[in-house]
């Protein structure tokens, strides 16, 4: 490191010794689809006129536009690679007590950092070539939107894994005795994950027993524990908000110092079969619609023969080849990115582990879930499948990786009604109402009124014919739920802890017909919390009482409270859980 960036690293408060670099081949690994696209341009843009240049016997131009062709490719690429390289040179990470740091740039230096306090998600991404040989991206989700957010990479998976084992702990208050990720990982060190596949160190915090559906596990998944044959739960710290003590830990009064950041073990609890996913791709409203258009348009291309002909049908494929393509690509995109999908439990929070080409490891930290949305489209009712998102911040709308946004956001791509008990309990950890089950029944399949739900107003029957009767809203004593969908049916769901403001919204008809939408304001993402059609005086009286609750239901629950509850609800198989109850 030079006296240059010694003297920019000092001046941001960060130890030059801290820094540390991305892996050496991460030129090569972001400058190849350049380079494919170079080769690919020169080569169609030529082709024609060398094998018209050889038909007429010119081979000796042949060669010369050869030779200037290949002379110039290569100069671009070498000009590519200097410079990736150069910019390579200078791009570091650095990770303190309290933020990360990541800087780069040749021309025009960017230094970016992270409070660890803002830090909403952590993960590893690996795309298709980058996995070929074993290394990976770490994305940090941060609140305050994509435009806040930091990627490192390239770096080896076990690295990743360490980094974001490290940033996770020195998140939660565990202090470092000053090894780095790469140290403990190449020494085996307790504290940092160890690559996927390889044996872990032991932990404190390690589990008693296998997971739960695995070949080691005598017990079923999900299923009930005798009651007073729990195993016994670590006993809760006496100091408010701290974690379960190990025997190798001591409390200083501000965070603890271990002598090295102990394992996170997790415990696997759900994991997607490849034929239900498939099933669930083939069932869905959007292929079900694309299988109808199609014999529509079967129907209308035989029916137009005699008028139009054959050369008429022939013309018009080449735009229905298109939508077919795009249909096929939106379900080939879901399905790889949610193929293999796996969801575990950690003191670190939840984790979960996508992708059949490119992986996305994802840790989500407990209390960062905004609200949650449960999907049910028309064909999965008959096998009791449904489909759950979630709302958090750092995962904006904002995102321009589409295929990142769409699957950072799935908790569950498709799962049974005991998986979305799981879902419901992990983010709310009470939903406000002394009759549990027939409430979620209600939410997920309920018509009408009743069970805490008020439907929308008769008057705007005539806005939603099809919605009257599901669309719905119910205000807990903790929680505002949603009802809503016709042929796929849906429901939210957000504590009213996570309220940041209410509002109520009325057009020109909505007023003359009395009525107004409730609205509830969360961080952005892919659903939004509203209640629509709602009578204009209910909603007026709604907005008072999301304020009022809002105001008194602020208390959170501390990460080593969700984390035993979790457990607690493992061991019995989540017969104990307020969602089963």
């Amino acid at each position: 490191m030079n006296s240059a960036q010694r003297t920019f690293a000092a001046d941001q408060g960060v130890d030059p010794s801290l820094w540390r670099r991305v892996h050496i081949i991460t030129p090569l690994l972001e400058v190849w689809p350049i380079i494919v696209a170079i080769i690919a341009f020169a080569t169609v843009r030529n082709l024609n006129e060398l094998q018209e240049a050889m038909n007429a016997g010119l081979g000796n131009a042949i060669m010369d536009r050869l030779f200037l062709v290949a002379l110039v490719s290569i100069l671009v690429i070498a000009f590519l690679f200097l410079y990736t390289f150069l910019q390579w040179r200078v791009t570091a990470y650095a990770l303190t007590d309290s933020a990360l740091w990541f800087r780069k740039g040749i021309l025009n230096r960017n230094q970016r950092h992270a409070r660890l306090d803002r830090i909403q998600a952590v993960d590893i991404t690996q795309p298709v070539l980058a996995r070929l040989v074993g290394l990976g991206k770490l994305d940090v989700e941060v609140a305050g939107g994509s435009d806040s957010n930091i990627t490192i990479g390239f770096l080896k998976v076990s690295e990743l894994e360490a980094l974001r084992g490290e940033i996770l702990a020195r998140a939660a208050g565990l202090k470092m005795s000053g090894q780095s990720p790469a140290q403990a990982s190449a020494m085996g060190g307790q504290g940092y994950a160890a690559p996927y596949g390889a044996p872990q160190a032991a932990s404190p915090y390690a589990p008693t027993q296998a997971p739960y559906g695995s070949a080691q596990s005598t017990q079923a998944p999900y299923s009930p524990v005798p009651q007073g044959q729990y195993p016994q739960a670590p006993a809760m710290p006496a100091q408010p908000g701290a974690m379960p003590q190990p025997a190798n830990f001591s409390y200083t009064g501000e965070v603890f110092a271990p002598s090295t950041i102990p394992v996170a073990p997790e415990r696997e609890l759900y994991q997607v079969p490849m034929g239900r996913l498939l099933g669930s791709q083939l069932l869905s409203m959007s292929a079900l619609v694309s299988v109808l258009a199609l014999i529509v348009i079967i129907v209308i291309g035989a029916a137009s023969i005699p008028y139009i002909g054959l050369a008429g049908i022939t013309a018009s494929l080449g735009g229905v080849a298109m939508v077919g393509l795009s249909v096929a690509s939106f379900h080939w995109n879901r399905f790889a990115s949610e193929a293999n999908f796996r969801l575990a439990i950690s003191p670190d929070g939840l984790r979960l582990r996508r992708g059949l080409l490119s992986t996305r490891s994802q840790t989500i930290p407990p209390r960062r879930i905004h609200a949650i949305e449960i999907q049910q489209p028309f064909l999965w009712r008959f096998f009791g499948w449904y489909r759950v998102l979630i709302l958090q911040a750092g995962y904006g709308a904002k995102d321009t990786d589409q295929n990142k946004q769409q699957s950072s956001h799935v908790l569950i791509p498709v799962g049974t009604r005991r998986d979305v008990n799981f879902a419901l309990w992990a983010v709310i950890e009470d939903l406000g109402v002394d009759d549990i089950q027939t409430f979620v029944d209600a939410a997920l399949a309920g018509t009408g009124d009743g069970n805490g739900f008020v439907r929308m107003s008769a008057r705007a029957f005539i806005l939603d014919p099809f919605l009257f009767k599901r669309r719905a809203r119910a205000i807990t004593r903790t929680t505002f739920v949603v009802r809503d969908g016709w042929l796929t049916r849906k429901s939210f769901w957000a504590p009213i802890a996570r309220l940041q403001s209410v509002s109520a919204k009325a057009g020109p008809l909505e007023r003359a017909l009395g009525v107004a939408t409730l609205h509830m304001h969360l961080v952005p993402g892919p659903f939004t919390m509203k209640a629509e059609h709602q009578d204009a005086t209910q909603v007026s009286a709604d907005l008072e009482t999301l304020l009022h609750l809002g105001h008194v239901t602020r208390a959170s629950e501390p990460p080593e409270k969700w984390m035993l509850r979790m457990e607690n609800g493992v061991r019995s198989g989540f017969e104990t859980s307020p969602v089963t109850q």
